[in-house]
């Protein structure tokens, strides 16, 4: 298998032994690859159905060896079983490994990054009974306590808190579920619904206490009962510990990748900050999630306050028709990630807040025509060549960015993209001036281009800059003419 620029890749680490790592070994040979695919794998059993954990698993329904996801015998992998990544350096394409009091650097070609959630720790006594719900480990010592009919106390009403509730009831056990939302799963399915999910659990005899966490537990050695946030105290045998979960990336600490919650990737799931790294599985957190994050800390506002980021728009007609292409996006199949219809601030003008569009597809209103307002399509490409092509195929022609560290991909992407503005690494590539933009197709106002060799000569002295990205596929210095590939 040949990445882009020429690179030969032979050697594949997966980080994580999870179902999206295995699933990703198993798409690479089904593509073709032939080469070398090592898993580092933490756990000390073969790979496994993880979600199955929380419910027939735990419920005596299913056993280790009904929960493996293999064999993987025709995939010819190399599985590091009980080994932990230490640490990752993306210049040198070295992992850092420890398996037992051994440590070792491994290299690559190509990294995937599939570690999965880690759950989030309360800072309580180390107690007996507490328990974690991440692998199978922690399953089977949680599934020998329910043996013993105790009284369970889950915190944490999401997903995973439900699931082990129910898992308790169907059991037969006495079993109360706190959860700090006024109802169950109400962050992820909203208020409706998550009082419905509250309302059958309670029909099944499950306790729910809402608006309270769990603030402290006690006991002697072994928990014996927990304190609410209300003031309620409940006796407890057993506490679950579902209170949500983060990204485990601790490992890639000094990495230089962007690590906010979770590893940021593009689109395709290619890392921010590394070359032939993609993360997989509930660890990747894409640019989109990363760009709704920086929403809100948009400042819409009057153009004439310093703290203003953007404006009103010039009338109320513009404003309205700005608007309508996040209505149609949706109608059309797109996805609103966020509705500036609805985050548009008071005050005197025709305001709007800033709105992102996922899933954006070339034949949407939201992308055929240019939208002179804060409103940003995503639409996701697969392929560097599919991505150019887009460009190149839309009837307009004034900007492009590209985002890299890659030297010859940047190159490239200059030579092959039809635009008059090529930002490498800016995001608007729009030299401040008094003149109109100069762009190429339909993009182009007036008769002359301004940003050119057409309008230098204005209040400039001219000077020539040639410039040279060495090419990822080669490492020798290369002294001769660049050549146009």
């Amino acid at each position: 298998m040949t990445a882009r620029h020429g690179l030969s890749l032979r050697e594949i680490v997966i980080v994580g032994g999870s179902v999206a790592g295995i699933r990703t070994a198993a798409a690479l040979r089904k593509m073709g690859f032939d080469g070398s695919i090592r898993v580092v794998s933490a756990e000390t059993v073969e790979h496994y159905y993880r979600p199955a954990l929380s419910k027939s698993f735990l419920a005596g329904e299913q056993t280790e060896d009904e929960l493996l996801l293999g064999p993987f015998e025709d995939l010819g992998l190399e599985i590091l079983s009980n080994t932990h990544a230490l640490s990752l350096d993306t210049e040198t394409r070295r992992l850092t490994v420890r398996s037992g009091s051994k440590s070792e650097d491994v290299g690559y070609d190509a990294l995937v990054i599939a570690t999965g959630l880690t759950p989030r720790r309360m800072n309580w006594p180390d107690l007996d009974g507490i328990h974690y719900l991440r692998d199978l480990t922690d399953a089977q010592m949680l599934r020998r306590e329910l043996d013993k009919n105790p009284r369970v106390v889950i915190a944490g009403g999401g997903l995973i808190g439900t699931e082990v509730a129910a898992t308790c009831r169907k059991r037969g056990l006495d079993v109360t579920i706190v959860q700090n939302a006024p109802s169950l799963l109400e962050p992820a399915v909203g208020p409706v619904i998550g009082q419905l999910m509250t309302e059958l659990h309670r029909a099944h005899g499950v306790r729910v206490r809402t608006g309270a966490s769990v603030a402290s537990v006690a006991g002697y050695k072994r928990v014996e009962s927990v304190s609410l946030s209300n003031g309620e105290r409940l006796p407890a045998d057993v506490v679950v510990v579902a209170a949500g979960s983060r990204p485990q990336t601790d490992w890639l600490e000094g990495s230089e990748l962007e690590i906010r919650d979770g590893v940021v990737c593009t689109a395709n799931l290619a890392v921010l900050g590394a070359d032939n790294v993609v993360a997989v599985g509930d660890v990747a957190d894409t640019l989109v999630d990363a760009i709704r994050e920086r929403l809100p800390n948009v400042k819409v506002g009057d153009g004439m306050e310093p703290g203003s980021e953007m404006g009103p728009l010039v009338t109320r007609e513009h404003r309205d028709k700005v608007a309508s292409y996040i209505e149609s996006g949706a109608g059309q199949g797109a996805k609103i990630v966020a509705d500036g219809r609805d985050t548009a601030p008071d005050g005197d003008g025709f305001f709007l807040g800033v709105s992102l569009l996922d899933d954006v597809k070339p034949d949407m209103d939201a992308y055929k025509d240019e939208i002179f307002g804060p409103v940003l399509s995503v639409v996701r490409a697969k392929t560097y060549d599919e991505a150019v092509s887009l460009v190149n195929d839309n009837p307009f022609g004034n900007g492009v960015a590209l985002f890299t560290r890659d030297g010859g991909a940047a190159r490239q992407f200059q030579f092959d993209v039809n635009a008059g503005m090529v930002g490498i690494n800016v995001p608007i590539p729009v030299p401040v001036a008094y003149y109109s933009f100069g762009g190429w197709k339909a993009s182009l106002f007036g008769d002359s281009h301004v940003y050119g060799p057409e309008s230098i000569h204005f209040y400039t002295r001219g000077k020539v800059v040639t410039s040279r990205w060495p090419d990822p596929a080669t490492s020798q210095v290369d002294l001769g003419f660049p050549q146009t590939r």
